[in-house]
């Protein structure tokens, strides 16, 4: 059961990232496969740091989009980074020996 809450909130997350991404003018076509993203900072939850996608450069970042004032996101979001975060390490990377934040 608390599994499906997690998958449940992750295919939310996707689907919000999604719509963001669409609904922003021009901003799917103007990237293909390979292309480098453009930087952006976002503001770690908890702490307030900056932090800028290129400072993880060369590296996979995983991003997640969650409602951190709604309860079961958080303790989904909670659960979900360090499980993601052992899965890779214990495979030093995704399949190409890519390290994935």
């Amino acid at each position: 059961m608390r599994w499906q809450k997690i998958s449940t909130t992750v295919v939310v997350g996707v689907w919000c990232a999604l719509i963001v991404a669409l609904a922003v003018p021009g901003f799917a076509s103007t990237l293909s496969p390979g292309d480098l993203a453009p930087d952006f900072t976002l503001y770690e939850f908890g702490t307030g740091a900056e932090v800028h996608l290129y400072d993880f450069e060369g590296r996979i970042v995983l991003l997640e989009f969650f409602a951190y004032w709604a309860t079961p996101s958080r303790a989904a979001s909670a659960e979900l980074e360090p499980k993601v975060r052992q899965y890779y390490e214990a495979l030093g990377g995704n399949a190409s020996g890519i390290p994935v934040e």
